[in-house]
């Protein structure tokens, strides 16, 4: 889906789905973020290089139109969304590797017991 929007140049709403694709991970595994175990497929995943290849390309938007002064109030204004997107999927991915690194630091603990 991802692939789509960013081919069809739908940056914010391919923004959007990492969001959604993170909280709702996230959230559904809020309560049991130290014992989730890959073994039993809590495995998150968005593909990280399509994810470095659309901040890429809203950054390359952004300093494109902030350096074009003939840019409308209408594009400007379009950017700003563009952005404020961005940095949501910049929040949901911070909070995903959290999860990820309380997650590790639980898996081990719990091995380590294992072991014991």
């Amino acid at each position: 889906l991802m692939r789509l929007f960013i081919k069809h140049h739908q940056y914010g709403e391919a923004c959007d789905v990492v969001v959604s694709i993170l909280s709702k991970q996230l959230s559904c595994s809020e309560d049991a973020t130290s014992s989730r175990l890959p073994e039993k497929g809590s495995i998150d995943y968005v593909p990280y290089d399509l994810i470095d290849m659309l901040w890429n390309m809203i950054e390359s938007i952004s300093t494109t139109t902030v350096q074009s002064n003939s840019s409308g109030e209408d594009v400007k204004s379009q950017v700003k969304s563009l952005i404020k997107k961005r940095n949501c999927m910049e929040n949901a991915l911070e909070k995903h590797f959290d999860s990820l690194r309380i997650s590790e630091e639980g898996l081990k603990s719990a091995r380590t017991l294992s072991w014991a």
